[in-house]
């Protein structure tokens, strides 16, 4: 007997940084679009929202907090949707984003490749815990 399938969650990925962030978004797409996950181009019609965040200039580091906080409202409007934080910014202050009980996993910039497992773990998982890999 088949196992049910899940429904494939879309999957909304913004990049603000650095071309290395761009590069791995990218990779990100493509692997995740291997497990045949859904994309869409507009937040509010996701499931789940990744930020792949760059450190390296505050007026990104701003733009970061002030995307973060827009993703936090847009799941204050449905709780179902999961927030991950990925990239550098994470490594720099993980601590503010683990006291983010809104943000459901973050991502150091060396563990893109998880990215697609953690959002499993994540969708099938009932806790609302951060699980953090840097």
């Amino acid at each position: 007997m088949k196992k049910k399938e899940q429904k494939k969650q879309k999957i909304f990925i913004e990049t603000i940084g650095c071309q290395m962030n761009f590069l791995d978004s990218q990779f990100i797409i493509n692997n995740l679009k291997k497990k045949k996950h859904q994309f869409t181009n507009n937040y509010k019609e996701a499931d789940i929202l990744i930020l792949n965040t760059c450190s390296i200039r505050e007026h990104s580091e701003n733009k970061i907090f002030n995307k973060i906080n827009l993703f936090i409202k847009e799941k204050e409007k449905k709780n179902s949707i999961k927030i991950g934080i990925i990239g550098c910014m994470v490594e720099k202050e993980e601590k503010k984003l683990i006291k983010n009980k809104k943000i459901n996993f973050i991502l150091g910039p060396g563990k893109i490749f998880e990215v697609a497992n953690i959002i499993n773990e994540t969708l099938n998982k009932k806790k609302k815990k951060i699980q953090k890999k840097i």
